[in-house]
């Protein structure tokens, strides 16, 4: 009964079931409404699903990541991430999550270079380089790299994972042997090396032979670990030197007993003893000092470094290299100087002299103090130069209209290498070699030449103090100073003429030629006033001095005057005024010729006088060029109040200029000059052809360039005032 009422249950149920299937629907869903429900259920977390890049399906996390491991199956265990980014139709970021959540719980799948490896793939490569392997007895990890396009790291970790198993080789610094290869290198290198009774070079035998490199030193290595070879190797790379052991008994007992009996020993004999790396062998068999081309005892050493105290404390001097071996080099026995704790003792300085003398401070300062007298007397002789007048006392107004001393100011004394020029004979180095032998008879000339250099720019330095103080107590001292102080105010005019100058070429735009023009007109002649005022003080006598010639007299002077003079020689050539006038001004205190600071007056008054004496000068002239030459840079002045030096080639510039500065009929009569001042020059050059007709419009033109030429002069007038 149970049965039967239950089975009733289940009718009913299919006949509703069936009802309902055959029912139409009531309410149907449009796709826009499933995007929309589907986006709602993901934003809940209800749903993990991703779309694709076309936008038409959504994917599965877990389809995502069957897909990809499928298709890596289907190509063979591995595929790009751009592979699968076209056949799964989804983001590349997207893609590499899936990835990196396969690897996590999957160890078989390897992600290298944008692509997805299984280890399927890489033993499927493994059998294959064994195949290859077993062909040719040797293979580079390198080059199998570039042949599966994978990481030679990489590669050398799944070839080291498979050794033994997959691939029946060994791997060895980055190749791959098969045993048979090995075992034929290993015979061949043990058979050549087991012939050898004397040191050999390895680097020629390895090239002659074909030796592999990485397998050779290995193997070679491996066979005198395991003393198959009674021998060693010597040194690294192409310096290595295979050294049986009987050789290698010899030469070390050898080096030995030659250290123990001689307390020295060179590296050239031990090179012809048959050995290679010679410091090496040595350094590592004899304890000593290592030098350049030898090493030294210890106790040599000690020996020396005692005489170099005891000469110090004697204020003496002493010659090492007679204290040292004789094969020893001039650098080793100032190696072997330097190593000595005596020479770097505080409370007793050391000189180190002819690379081999050590001579004490006491012992130097002793021949400056005996040769004193000679100082003294060679500034007595020697007449006294006028830069003793410079440095004299000498009264300056300051801004409050007070005078104070500048007979502090500091004055810097000439280096040795004018010694000749500034010094007098007894003071030179022959002179001091020659007392310094007599002052010390024992000592080498080498010893005596270079302390003689060394004490000459003291030397110097005092003979010039005693030469300014009898200079200043001689009664000719005013007379000089005078003389001195004209050319020095000569040289100040001139460079306030240049500044002035400078500023007049800034309305002109700073033509680089009208720079060029005015360096080498003003400026030559503000460089040759500072020039001959130097050579005026250190009695030096100059030749004819031109512009070119300026940098070399300037080498007959000592400093500071000579890198002065010839640094503004080389300023000269350049395109700009300015940096002459600044290099002018930064020198001309250390030469005691001090620039003064801006005047006004002082400026009004050059500018006056140079616009007088070119209004006399325009008076007497008669050539028309010249004439309108002169009368543009009078007019230049007269207008813009800036002085002007410029040669005749920049009158039409200056014309140009004035075009908006001078009243239109003034501009008109100076416009019309010029062009026939052109013009008869043009017409000149026709007439000396023999063209008579140029040769009267010369006297037509000429005519009345002579009738306006008064007109011009009044242009360029002061103007009178009423």
């Amino acid at each position: 009964v149970g049965l039967c009422k239950k089975m009733d249950e289940i009718r009913a149920l299919q006949e509703e079931l069936r009802r309902a299937q055959q029912s139409g629907s009531v309410a149907r869903l449009s796709e826009r409404n499933c995007v929309q429900l589907i986006m709602k259920l993901k934003e809940l977390g209800l749903l993990q699903i991703m779309h694709t890049t076309d936008g038409k399906q959504y994917v599965t996390e877990a389809q995502l990541e069957q897909e990809i491991q499928d298709e890596t199956a289907v190509r063979g265990g591995r595929i790009s991430l751009i592979e699968l980014e076209q056949i799964v139709m989804m983001e590349l970021s997207q893609i590499e999550a899936a990835i990196a959540n396969i690897m996590k719980f999957d160890t078989k799948y390897y992600f290298i270079h944008s692509e997805l490896l299984t280890t399927d793939y890489l033993n499927t490569i493994s059998e294959e380089i064994d195949e290859l392997l077993q062909e040719a007895g040797r293979l580079s990890v390198s080059d199998l790299s570039m042949r599966f396009n994978l990481p030679v790291s990489f590669l050398t970790q799944v070839l080291e994972a498979r050794m033994g198993t997959i691939i029946n080789g060994v791997l060895e610094q980055g190749a791959l042997y098969t045993s048979a290869y090995i075992a034929r290198q290993t015979a061949r290198i043990r058979g050549l090396f087991s012939a050898l009774t004397r040191p050999t070079p390895v680097a020629p035998l390895l090239r002659e032979h074909g030796f592999e490199d990485r397998l050779f030193h290995a193997v070679l290595a491996q066979l005198i670990r395991s003393r198959r070879l009674s021998a060693s190797v010597l040194g690294r790379g192409d310096k290595a030197v295979f050294c049986p052991d009987l050789v290698s008994r010899t030469q070390d007992a050898w080096v030995r007993s030659f250290f123990n009996e001689n307390n020295y020993i060179e590296y050239d004999a031990v090179r012809r003893f048959g050995i290679a790396d010679a410091k090496a062998f040595v350094a590592a068999r004899c304890k000593g000092a290592a030098l350049e081309t030898c090493v030294i005892s210890d106790t040599l050493l000690e020996s020396a470094g005692a005489a170099i105290d005891e000469a110090l404390a004697s204020g003496a001097w002493v010659d090492v290299a007679e204290l040292l071996p004789s094969p020893l080099s001039a650098t080793d026995v100032t190696r072997a100087i330097a190593l000595c704790p005596a020479t770097s003792r505080r409370g007793r300085p050391a000189e180190v002299l002819a690379s081999t003398i050590v001579c004490s401070k006491a012992f130097i300062d002793g021949c400056v103090a005996s040769l004193q007298p000679d100082v003294q007397a060679a500034a007595e002789s020697t007449p006294a130069a006028p830069a003793a007048a410079a440095a004299a006392p000498a009264p300056v107004e300051d801004t409050k209209g007070k005078k104070k001393d500048k007979g502090d100011k500091k004055t810097r004394t000439p280096s040795t290498s004018t010694a000749v020029a500034s010094g007098p004979t007894a003071l030179s180095l022959p002179a001091l070699e020659k007392r310094l032998a007599q002052i010390a008879p024992t000592a080498p000339e080498q010893m005596l030449t270079e302390i003689a250099e060394r004490i000459q720019k003291p030397l110097l330095a005092q003979f010039q103090e005693l030469q300014k103080t009898i200079f200043v107590n001689s009664g000719e001292s005013g007379t000089r100073r005078k003389q001195r102080e004209d050319q020095a105010d000569k040289f100040r005019d001139a460079v306030i003429t240049l500044r002035l100058c400078e500023k007049g070429l800034a309305l002109l735009k700073d033509d680089a030629a009208l720079h060029r023009n005015l360096l080498r007109t003003s400026g030559f002649d503000a460089c040759l006033l500072l020039l001959q005022i130097q050579a005026a003080d250190h009695n030096v006598t100059l030749p004819s001095v031109t512009i070119d010639s300026l940098a070399r007299a300037a080498k007959l002077l000592p400093e500071p005057g000579q890198a002065a003079l010839v640094k503004a020689a080389e300023l000269l050539a350049g395109k700009t005024v300015g940096p002459l006038l600044d290099h002018l001004e930064d020198v001309s205190g250390d030469l005691d010729v001090l620039l003064r600071k801006a005047d006004r007056k002082r400026d009004k008054a050059l500018l006056q006088a140079s616009y007088d004496e070119g209004l006399a000068r325009l008076a007497a002239e008669v050539d028309p060029a010249s004439l309108l030459h002169r009368a543009c840079l009078l007019i230049f002045q007269k207008v813009t109040g800036c002085m002007l030096r410029a040669p005749g080639s920049a009158v039409p510039q200056i014309v140009t200029h004035l075009a908006t500065l001078l009243p239109g009929p003034d501009h008109a009569l100076l416009l019309s000059y010029q062009q026939r001042v052109m013009k008869v020059m043009g017409e000149r050059r026709r007439a000396e052809a023999g063209d008579e007709t140029a040769r009267q419009a010369v006297v037509e033109l000429e005519g009345s360039l002579h009738t306006d030429a008064d007109k011009l002069r009044s242009l360029a007038a002061p103007v009178t005032p009423p």
